[in-house]
């Protein structure tokens, strides 16, 4: 049992040590960087009106949608549901494609070094 107890924490200060390792590294810091500028980038890019990125991203689209275009007086909203679910669909499309990029470098990162 001494033994079993040893090897998890040989195991705990092996993966503690690795990651300090990836973290403390500065191709680590510029690849966090970079892909972040660019992600931003082309998300300013894609969406017709990059103010509205925070709240397209944290809310569901019909509260996003009430929240950006607003109702005129005995009229309806100044822009169409559909032509916002597209741009919606876009931005969201955009920041899962980033996260998951970002997740794949990572496991190709840890499973080569």
């Amino acid at each position: 049992m001494n033994n079993f107890l040893a090897a998890l924490q040989s195991a705990g200060h092996l993966i503690r040590l690795t990651f300090m390792t990836v973290i403390r590294h500065d191709a680590t810091w510029g690849f966090l960087t970079g892909f972040t500028m660019a992600t931003g980038f082309y998300a300013v890019i894609v969406s017709e009106n990059p103010r509205n990125l925070p709240i397209i991203l944290t809310t569901p689209p019909a509260a996003s949608f009430q929240k950006i275009n607003h109702k005129e007086a005995n009229r309806g909203y100044q822009a169409s549901y559909t032509a916002f679910q597209l741009e919606y669909n876009r931005v969201r499309l955009v920041f899962y494609v980033a996260v998951a990029a970002f997740l794949a470098v990572v496991a190709v990162a840890l499973l080569k070094y």
